[in-house]
């Protein structure tokens, strides 16, 4: 009881803060003093990787920002979207991306913020409406004429962007492979009601502090974000120091961490808790949905998804007992095999 009285506490100060920083004039002002983004960013196509196997690296115009896009497989082929999670970027779907290219042509990227790509000055640039655009133009960029994406595969923040697009864009969407990110709404349940969610998730409100969350994820010159990956990981035999450098280091560009915290710091503002309810009420009728849980996740408990069938018409529920939160890098050909499986079958 007392732990959930505390996160109570924190969610009420954390909303009421969020509203202060709103009021006209001196709310942004201190905004962008405690959470700005201070590094301007200046488009380098010298930066990108040149000679990454199969993998092509570009840089393309999305809702009016330089994003880092990666691409393998022939255009001719259907569109299969990638949306990455905290503290990753697009590299996090290097085996997925392998996998699928004979049959798909196969998109990621760094959303904004993240790795190589534009990293906007203001904290309110970050919020969920954003977001959702930015996948959305992604989508109608390399979709074509027909403006339909095949697969979207999403995980942890990735996956919060593609619920809410899901119900917003169903129609650009075939299938959908969902990762180890909960409904929002079984996932805002479980922060008010829930006190062994609410412990799991210290670190949303951690992140709400200015400065110590960055210092704290940028120690020993990207180390830290390593130790996220080996300390989780059920399979730490399956990512290789050399990985885990891909995946830690664009974070230690100038801005970066700043960046990607403030997908967190606007969790707690005014309109969010809008989505939500909205959410609440609607039932995703298309497109079908795959959903895959790593049981061994550190932050996100199974237990937040066994009502998601209440939400989605079509939904494939599986959970990989030997798995973590960074369940396609952890066990990627299970993942592999399941996202297979489910692409073949259609009722």
């Amino acid at each position: 009881m007392f732990i959930k009285i505390y996160y109570i506490i924190l969610s009420i100060i954390a909303v009421f803060w969020n509203i202060f920083l709103s009021i006209p004039f001196i709310g942004p002002f201190i905004d962008d003093l405690l959470y700005g983004v201070s590094q301007k960013f200046k488009i380098d196509e010298s930066n990108l990787p040149k000679d990454d196997g199969d993998f092509e690296h570009s840089y393309v115009e999305i809702n009016k920002l330089a994003l880092h896009c990666v691409t393998i497989g022939d255009k001719s082929n259907p569109l299969m979207v990638f949306v990455h999670g905290f503290p990753e970027n697009w590299y996090s779907y290097r085996h997925q991306m392998i996998e699928f290219s004979s049959d798909y042509y196969c998109v990621a990227f760094d959303m904004r913020g993240y790795g190589l790509s534009e990293k906007p000055r203001h904290r309110r640039d970050y919020q969920m409406d954003n977001l959702v655009e930015d996948l959305h133009q992604i989508i109608l960029h390399f979709s074509g004429d027909d403006n339909k994406c095949d697969v979207l595969v999403s995980h942890d923040w990735g996956g919060a962007i593609a619920w809410t697009y899901e119900y917003e864009y169903p129609e650009t969407i075939n299938n959908c492979v969902t990762l180890n990110i909960p409904h929002p709404v079984l996932f805002a349940k479980a922060l008010q009601s829930d006190p062994v969610q609410m412990k799991k998730s210290w670190y949303i409100f951690f992140f709400q502090l200015p400065f110590l969350p960055e210092m704290v994820l940028l120690k020993g010159k990207g180390k830290g974000i390593q130790d996220i990956f080996k300390n989780t990981f059920v399979h730490p035999e399956n990512i290789s120091d050399e990985e885990l450098k891909r995946l830690s280091e664009p974070m230690l560009t100038p801005g970066a961490a700043t960046a990607c915290i403030a997908y967190y710091r606007n969790l707690f503002h005014p309109s969010g808790a809008g989505k939500v309810k909205k959410l609440s009420k609607m039932v995703l009728e298309g497109p079908r949905v795959l959903y895959v849980h790593g049981e061994k996740d550190f932050a996100l408990g199974k237990e937040l998804t066994v009502d998601t069938g209440k939400y989605v018409k079509d939904l494939r529920l599986e959970y990989i007992p030997d798995s973590s939160h960074w369940v396609q890098q952890d066990t990627p050909d299970k993942i592999n095999a399941l996202m297979r499986d489910f692409l073949e079958f259609e009722d």
